[in-house]
């Protein structure tokens, strides 16, 4: 057992690739600091060479001194980690209806009957919220509850570690491999043929049940119960079921019952859609979808331009938004949900674009009565990304002069254009007989003539050559950068005031820090009564913890003027069971009158944020002038790209 724990300890240093301090590697384990160096002594023993962790004062890294091929310690397969156990122990009491003995399971994964208990408590808080029951009979546990809900919280347990993980790593589920390719062209070929339509991140989830529900009907535990909401599928929906039973019965050498045949076609529903978006326009949307959507799409991509103050909604995106918003509200008949595997990402890379998703998550929620999932808010991000990625990439703006000849200047413009596409924009076109100075306000000028012109100026060959593009590009990406430098010594440095900084709070729960850092935020005036509830609301929607850090906030009517709140949490709080402890917490709170900010703010936060190394700086201020202080060195590394 402890060789297999030795192999985990080199794979995470070596994903790592950096010092690791013990105390996280203990937490990331779930043993103790001592234990760790154990494992470090024992591994070292073990090679032949040279040590292969080092050890500092900062912690444990994997060694740099060259070892030709890493010694394989063991190939025990046996579960280590908690998750692990879990994974095995979910495994035998879906596989043992009448229970398992619990002296047994804890022999067999080589841990205490103690242990064992602790892993069953966390097992037995996951499945309560899918309608299902551990129960403890002496010596017995036994999983109670109905078929259609244990392939639910079986689906969501495979699922956290992401569909390649389950195509690529041996699950203790499946008592066999399954094809994924082949099945996955088989399934896609059957849509096709019947006009269904699938994306793959909507097959990917359709595969996972379909092999889920193939080990569970070979294993006889098949669907007993009538669901709750009878549909009527569409014919091509019918005849596209009928085959892929038929396929999956014949593949599997299975039979399907009634029963199960309605839970296909449930399942279909959910993934698939007998609407091709590729032919559907802004002129022929009412004919595929139902007023009601198309005016609920357009209430919130309204609400979406007055709350956040952006643009460029295409009438593509507004197509294929309303589709989703569609498709969404009859999962939601169904009570269905789409997995999203990367919602994490999404969440983490996309911060501001999953803010606005949350933001109309909250929309759903009150005005039309629809509560959707963080897989769900992701899928709303993706639609998002389509037409608001780069929204806060602001173009450095240009005056073109040129000597007139038959007009050939307009294509050095064009050239221009195209070339820095989203990093300049060429505002004025002019002769150098007609350009005055004061009529002509931008950041940069660019000229095919050798004359004196106000800087920054550059002069290029009438149509330009490789040095002439290298030459623009360096002096706009100079302007860019000063631009936002000066952004943030005018306007983000101004959202922290001294009061609102915070160090050693001794709350244990983000709800109780939150409603801290909210009452001082009140009591300065800074913000109304409603900000707690407005903060702890958008919390309870999607936490705003990424990495070792979170992000609390509210908008406009709860705020009598801008500020950001920092909490230095010393020890870290546990913002919740999937996310990191947080070390650091920045509340902002955004008045109406900087809305037309916020998303750079927000933007410009994470971005300090999420480089490496920064928290671990700035949880060490002891005061508001370290904090800015460091802040302010930051800045000065940020990528302004």
């Amino acid at each position: 057992m402890g060789n297999e724990r030795y192999e985990q300890l080199l794979d995470y240093l070596d994903q790592k690739r950096d010092w690791v301090a013990a105390r996280d590697l203990a937490r990331y384990f779930g043993v103790s600091g001592r234990q760790i160096r154990s494992y470090v002594a024992a591994i070292n023993r073990s090679s032949e060479t040279q040590p292969l962790i080092d050890s500092s004062n900062k912690g444990y890294r994997l060694s740099r001194a060259p070892v030709p091929d890493r010694p394989r310690l063991s190939e025990d397969n046996l579960p280590i980690l908690p998750a692990q156990r879990s994974e095995h122990i979910i495994t035998a009491l879906l596989r043992s209806p009448g229970g398992c003995n619990v002296f047994d399971l804890a022999e067999s994964l080589f841990i205490s009957v103690p242990t064992l208990e602790n892993d069953l408590g966390k097992i037995r808080r996951d499945t309560a919220g899918y309608g299902l029951t551990l129960r403890r009979n002496r010596e017995t546990v036994v999983l109670e509850g109905n078929e259609r809900d244990k392939r639910r919280f079986l689906k969501e347990c495979l699922f956290q570690g992401g569909w390649e993980k389950v195509r690529t790593e041996p699950h203790p589920f499946f008592s066999q491999d399954f094809n994924d390719s082949s099945v996955r062209a088989s399934i896609k070929r059957i849509f096709s043929e019947h006009s269904v339509f699938v994306n793959d991140y909507a097959l990917d989830d359709l595969l996972l049940h379909m092999f889920i529900v193939v080990q569970r009907v070979r294993s006889g535990c098949c669907i007993e119960e009538i669901p709750t909401c009878p549909s009527e599928p569409d014919s091509r929906y019918l005849y596209a079921i009928k085959d892929l039973s038929e396929y999956l019965q014949t593949t599997f050498s299975l039979s399907f019952g009634p029963l199960e045949l309605h839970d296909l076609e449930l399942v279909l529903s959910q993934n698939t859609s007998i609407l091709d978006p590729s032919v559907i326009t802004p002129q022929n949307l009412k004919q595929y979808v139902e007023q009601e959507y198309i005016e609920a799409a357009r209430y919130i991509v309204e609400q979406v331009k007055e709350h956040y103050l952006v643009n460029g909604f295409s009438d593509d995106f507004f197509v294929k938004f309303t589709l989703h918003l569609k498709n969404l509200f009859i999962r939601s008949s169904k009570n269905l949900t789409a997995k999203n595997p990367l919602k994490d990402k999404i969440k983490w890379t996309y911060p501001l674009i999953h803010d606005i998703s949350v933001f109309i998550a909250d929309i759903l929620d009150h005005r039309f009565g629809l509560h959707i999932d963080e897989d769900e808010i992701a899928y709303i991000a993706f639609h998002l990304c389509t037409c608001l990625y780069g929204m806060n990439q602001e173009p450095v703006t240009a005056t073109f002069i040129y000597a007139n000849y038959y007009d050939y200047h307009q294509k050095t413009v064009e050239l221009l254009e195209k070339y820095f596409e989203g990093s300049l924009a060429v505002k004025f076109t002019v002769s150098i007989h007609d350009y005055i100075p004061t009529a002509c306000h931008s950041d940069l000028i660019i000229s095919t003539v050798g004359s004196r012109l106000p800087k920054p100026c550059i002069v290029i060959n009438p149509f330009p050559l490789k040095q002439d593009f290298e030459q623009i590009r360096n002096q706009v990406e100079e302007i860019s950068r000063l631009k936002k430098y000066a952004f943030f010594h005018q306007k983000f440095l101004q959202f922290f005031a001294p009061q609102c900084f915070i160090c050693n709070r001794t709350d244990q729960n983000p709800q109780d820090l939150i409603r801290t850092m909210c009452r001082n935020a009140i009591d300065l005036g800074f913000a109304r009564e409603t900000f707690t509830q407005e903060v702890l609301r958008r919390e309870r929607m999607s936490n705003t913890a990424f990495h070792e850090v979170a992000v609390p906030h509210a908008m406009s009517q709860h705020v009598n003027r801008s500020f950001i709140s920092v909490s230095v949490n010393r020890p870290p709080v546990r913002w919740s069971e999937s996310a990191p402890a947080v070390k650091l917490v920045l509340m902002i709170g955004v008045h109406q009158d900087d809305r037309r900010i916020f998303s750079r703010i927000f933007d410009f936060l994470v971005e300090i944020l999420s480089a490496a190394g920064n928290v671990a700086l700035l949880e060490k201020a002891a005061s508001f002038e370290e904090f800015t202080g460091l802040i302010g060195e930051m800045a000065g590394n940020v990528s302004w790209d």
